[in-house]
């Protein structure tokens, strides 16, 4: 049975879509059917309308229709880039040209507001920011499901009351983006029925079939913990390749990952405990750093700052305390830094 108030849901939001679909002259994949549906002829027709406040499209648009459909599938949205991408892997099915053309579609988008990123985190594990992590830097880079920041994380061991600083990187979802794909790819079901019903000469596209593989795919996706899991076996797969330094899998922290969050260890920062390499007269001295405090700053991890005393580890910095030459007597930093100064922007390896 037909549910009039979906089928009126889901006809609005295809005629939206195809007003999009109309202003990058994208509408190709409709026109071409030899007897589209009823709605799908109306939101054909009312997709064309123009306001009197919309932007007139160029009279010559030279662009190949495979790029105005990109175009067009990237201002619609992460739902409609997903379908763009899955279809781009299907050349059998819509040809070579246009799925090169799909094959660019960038999943980028604008990050959300660090506050919700925060709020999250708080969410998803409990307690206060500060539980978990020293700093959260801001978004470094932002796609259709989630975004990723740069943080730090004090782990202390049983055996060390000084904190190892580890950076961390940590992948947040995209706050009601499962709602959003929900709504999209329903109407996407929808619509895929609608045309296979109209036109069964299209029955071999499997536009269905399409649609509830990457419905099960985006499922997938928008529980962080499956892809921190295949993060781990791959890890385990490796072992080897990774013993001989051949290959790198960041760690997974699964003490601050749950289903909307992922937390990969990127790898120890200048830290307690750990030994670096500095030049000193043409030649290369190590310097063990025994005890250090998380303060404010910024820069590639590992970067001596302007004050010498400060490192940076990418979402933060730390405030060398104590320190050891090797094959000398630990010192604190300041008198260590009387006879040997870190020249400000060295990166220690």
């Amino acid at each position: 049975m037909i549910d009039p108030f979906a089928a009126f849901d889901n006809s609005v939001r295809l005629i939206r879509a195809a007003r999009v679909l109309a202003r990058h002259d994208a509408l190709f994949p409709f026109t071409d059917l030899p007897a589209p549906p009823l709605t799908l002829r109306m939101a054909r027709w009312l997709a064309r309308l123009r306001l009197p406040w919309e932007a007139r499209a160029a009279a010559a648009d030279t662009r190949r229709p495979g790029e105005r459909l990109a175009e067009a599938l990237q201002d619609l949205g992460p739902s409609y880039i997903k379908l763009g991408q899955m279809l781009a892997t299907r050349p059998d099915v819509i040809g070579d040209r246009l799925a090169a053309d799909l094959m660019r579609l960038q999943d980028r988008l604008a990050a959300f507001p660090q506050a919700l990123a925060e709020a999250s985190i708080t969410e998803e594990l409990g307690g206060a920011l500060s539980d978990h992590f020293i700093s959260l830097g801001p978004a470094i880079a932002a796609a259709s499901i989630a975004q990723v920041h740069q943080a730090m994380v004090a782990e202390r061991t049983d055996t060390d009351d000084s904190p190892a600083v580890k950076q961390v990187a940590v992948k947040i979802l995209r706050p009601g983006v499962e709602e959003a794909f929900t709504r999209d790819l329903d109407s996407f079901l929808w619509a895929a029925q609608l045309i296979e019903r109209a036109q069964p000469g299209l029955h071999r596209l499997h536009l269905t079939e399409v649609v509830r593989i990457l419905a099960e795919s985006v499922a997938l996706e928008m529980d962080l913990r499956y892809e921190a899991a295949a993060a781990s076996e791959l890890a385990e797969n490796m072992a080897a390749e990774i013993a001989a330094g051949e290959f790198r899998v960041p760690a997974i922290d699964w003490r601050r990952t749950a289903r909307q969050l992922d937390c990969h260890i990127r790898g120890l920062t200048p830290a307690p405990g750990a030994w670096f390499s500095a030049p000193q007269n043409g030649g290369d001295i190590r310097i063990k750093i025994l005890r250090a405090s998380p303060v404010a700053g910024a820069g590639p991890a590992g970067t001596v700052l302007d004050d010498q005393l400060t490192i940076a580890c990418g979402a933060g910095a730390l405030r060398i305390l104590q320190v050891q030459r090797e094959g000398k007597a630990p010192s604190d930093a300041a008198s260590f830094l009387r006879g040997f100064a870190l020249p400000a922007g060295l990166l220690l390896d």
